[in-house]
Order: C-alpha cells, then sequence, then structure tokens
C-alpha cells in the first residue's frame, strides 16, 4: 500500500511520504464510467439478495405460525375425541335406550317427587327431569368419574414442585399456633412422618391425616418416594384471590417467587376452591377412630354401609315431610338456617348439639319423641346418622367455610338441600357431583321453606 519517492527537497518528501502513506482506497479515484457501473450493478445485487433474504423469513414465519395453529387444532381435536370417549363410556355405563343416540346435559331431578316416587329414582316411580329424562339414568350415567381429570385440575397450577416449596410449607405451618401439620414422607415403601403442630382438638383425630397415605402403600406396594406437608385445618392455607387488592398484595409479599424470593409453599389441605393454591387431602371425617369418641361419628368405611342400609329401609312416602340438621350451630350461616326454623317449624327443623354435649346429652332424639317437633331445639338430644335417613329432606350448611357431613346425607335416599351462602371451599370427592342431579341447590338459608 506504501510508495515512498524520492525526495527533491525536505519539504516536497514529507509531503510526498505523508500522500504516499495513505492505502490506496483512500486515495483519488477517477471518475471511470465502467467503474461507476459496476458498482451500480454490485448494489443492485446485494439489494436483490436482501430481497431474497426477507421474502424467505417471511416465509418462515409463516410456516412457523402454520404449524402452531395445526398444533393447537391437534390438541383441540384430541381434547374433543377424549370428552367424546368419555360421554360414549358414560352412555355405556348407562345403559341408554336404542332410541337415545346422545345424552342430553343433565337438568335438575325433581325434588319434591309425588307419593310413591323415590327421590333417587328407586321406589316404585322414577323421578324425572324437566326435559322427560329419566332421573335414575342421569344418576347410572354419574357413577363413573373422571378422578384422573379432577386431579389434573386441582394440580393445573403446579407445573412442577421443588424442595424448597415444602421448606416454605413447613415455615407457614409454624407460623400458626393454633394450626396442626405433618411432613410425611415415603422411601422405599417405607412411611415416616414429621408432626409440627398440634392443637387439643385434633391431636384426638391426627391419625385420620396420615391413613391417606397408608392406604395407598398398601394398595400399591410399587408406590414411588414421595415427600408432601398437610395441614390439619379445616380452611386452606395458601390464598390468592387476585381480585381483592389487599389479600393478592400480602400473597405477593409473602412469596414474591422472584430475585431470590420464595416461591408459593406446596401444601395439602382438607378443602380447596378456584381462590387457593392448596391441594385436596382427605378430612379427618374419612377416617375417625374406631373406639368411642367425641363426635361419635364411625369410620367411613363402618358408616358408608351402614348408611345405604339405613337409606333403603325407609319408604320415601314414610319419611318426615320436613328439612332437618343437627349439629354445630356455631357458624353466622347457621343460625340464619336456626332463625329460619324459629320462623317456620313445620318446614324446617334444626337440632343443635356441640362437641362438648358428649358424656351430658346420652339419647336420641327418637328416643326422647323429639325428632319430628320443628323448629330449632338446643342441647336436648343427639340423632345418629341412620336416624337422619328419616327425613326427606336434608340439609347441608356451612360450618367453617364446608360441611364434612355432605358425603354421609347423599347415602340416605333423601334430598340433600345444599345451601350455597357460606360454602367458600370444597372436599375433592365435590368436584364430580352436579346441582340437579346429586344434590338440589340453593342460595340462602331463607329460600329452604320455599324449596
Amino acid at each position: 500500500f506504501f510508495h515512498f519517492p524520492r525526495c527533491q527537497s525536505s519539504s516536497h518528501c514529507l509531503l510526498s511520504v505523508h500522500r504516499s502513506v495513505l492505502p490506496t482506497w483512500d486515495r483519488p479515484r477517477s471518475r471511470d464510467p465502467m467503474i461507476s457501473g459496476s458498482c451500480c450493478a454490485i448494489v443492485a445485487l446485494v439489494a436483490l439478495l436482501c430481497l431474497s433474504q426477507l421474502r424467505i423469513f417471511a416465509q418462515r414465519r409463516e410456516l412457523a405460525a402454520a404449524r402452531e395453529l395445526a398444533s393447537l387444532a391437534s390438541a383441540r381435536d384430541h381434547r374433543i375425541k377424549a370428552r367424546l370417549k368419555r360421554m360414549h363410556r358414560l352412555l355405556r355405563a348407562a345403559e341408554v335406550r336404542e332410541n337415545v343416540s346422545v345424552c342430553p346435559p343433565p337438568s335438575p331431578v325433581a325434588t319434591k317427587p309425588a307419593s310413591g316416587d323415590s327421590a333417587t329414582g328407586t321406589g316404585t316411580g322414577s323421578g324425572t327431569a324437566e326435559d322427560g329424562l329419566p332421573a335414575s339414568l342421569l344418576l347410572k350415567a354419574q357413577r363413573s368419574w373422571d378422578w384422573r381429570a379432577i386431579a389434573s385440575e386441582a394440580l393445573r397450577p403446579w407445573g412442577s414442585i421443588r424442595k424448597e416449596q415444602l421448606e416454605t410449607a413447613v415455615a407457614a405451618c409454624n407460623d400458626n399456633g393454633t394450626m396442626y401439620c405433618q411432613r410425611l414422607q415415603v422411601h422405599k415403601g417405607s412411611l415416616y412422618l414429621t408432626d409440627y403442630r398440634a392443637i387439643f382438638f385434633d391431636r384426638h383425630y391426627a391419625p385420620a391425616r396420615v391413613w391417606p397415605l397408608l392406604a395407598a402403600l398398601r394398595r400399591h406396594r410399587d408406590l414411588p418416594d414421595v415427600d408432601i406437608v398437610v395441614a390439619g385445618n379445616d380452611e386452606p392455607r395458601v390464598p390468592a384471590f387476585p381480585g381483592v387488592g389487599s389479600s393478592w398484595a400480602k400473597t405477593c409479599r409473602r412469596w414474591p417467587g422472584e430475585k431470590g424470593g420464595p416461591l408459593p409453599p406446596a401444601i395439602f389441605a382438607s378443602t380447596t376452591s378456584r381462590g387457593v393454591m392448596d391441594l385436596p387431602w382427605l378430612d379427618f371425617a374419612w377416617y375417625f377412630p374406631r373406639k368411642p369418641h367425641k363426635l361419635r361419628t364411625p369410620p367411613w368405611s363402618v358408616l358408608h354401609p351402614q348408611l345405604v342400609e339405613a337409606g333403603g329401609k325407609v319408604r320415601w312416602e314414610d319419611k318426615l315431610e320436613i328439612a332437618m340438621h343437627t349439629g354445630n350451630v356455631g357458624s353466622v350461616h347457621r343460625k340464619s338456617l336456626a332463625a329460619v326454623a324459629e320462623k317456620a317449624p313445620r318446614e324446617v327443623f334444626v337440632n343443635e348439639l356441640f362437641i362438648g354435649d358428649h358424656g351430658k346429652i346420652r339419647q336420641t332424639c327418637k328416643e326422647m319423641g323429639l325428632h319430628a317437633t320443628g323448629g330449632y331445639q338446643q342441647h336436648k338430644c343427639f340423632m345418629r346418622f341412620e336416624d337422619q335417613c328419616g327425613y326427606k329432606y336434608l340439609l347441608n350448611s356451612a360450618s367453617i367455610g364446608y360441611a364434612n357431613k355432605f358425603k354421609s346425607l347423599l347415602l340416605c335416599g333423601s334430598v340433600v338441600l345444599y345451601v350455597r351462602e357460606g360454602m367458600r371451599h370444597k372436599e375433592f370427592y365435590e368436584y364430580g357431583l352436579l346441582p340437579g342431579v346429586h344434590y338440589h341447590a340453593v342460595d340462602t338459608a331463607a329460600e329452604v321453606p320455599a324449596a
């Protein structure tokens, strides 16, 4: 690149060197038309190449979008096929008649059948839905539940669970002095547990929190290793209400989940709802002690066949024409129900009984002749579950966000009136129930007499 000419003088030499050190591409060039034309051709060629690359890029984006749409359509088709498959399976299980090709949506079952009819369609007549489809057919179709779908729905907020979230769950247990909590670990087929906190009442029923996992181990010897935290209280522990500003802000402050902050705890609770991130666990009422205890209720394995038998012994026309509730009346929602019973004793009967009455009250209401009085009576007698099957209408009202005797009421062959007011949470099995098929729903206690 450099050319050093002879120096005629010192100044000429410096000037020549200064110009000669310039690279050849920075020296003044002559304006040759051929060179200019070649440059234009090169620029045009580069422009064409750029345009072709842009077109290729656009085509690739269109192809990727088309593939994404095809993937979404395929997923949608898969969901539709799965739903159709489930529908056909339910239809086969229900033994649908030949002239019924598609099962219509479940319609409300008549809540007050005529004399001689059964609430479940098993009496001398059969209850009929509004569209003419037998109620018994709807109930048969609902016998086959999709438990996998219920479990998948509960796990949807949890793409994965980290070990740190179990530690956060343990910390959440220790934050509340009135909360009972356990950490359960299965390792090579053996169960290990740690108790964190226990309140006085729940000490007597603490083993009920462990029995579900023990039952799973008995049925599935190849159960993989498990590490979970179970809360023994009635209500969920991980609220997530985006529509409630203060609640959502408090949740985000406790578990920010970014820049090293803790993620929400992975914790199992007796009840759940769409406004919490807890995972469903069995309520302690499924595994009551076999020996005598304060709540008097036998374990579900004993109570279930007893109620099925008791419900089948009482004909619909022999049941008392009254809506009945017995048990705790401590919540504001059950107090409203008691007030309704005082105003409408012919339609509603509320029998108040607390845990502290155990040992004091030893006679049943039927033995004392107080089972058909109606109205609101307090701390006089108790009722066995078999006695409750003698009423046409059984009330399910909220205690602390839910009522764990709901499952028992469903077995009596009576109509269960589900009072929605105050029912903030559900047990795991309730996500498979349908209003109008398995129970009749009313919004408030004031609507019970008319229902």
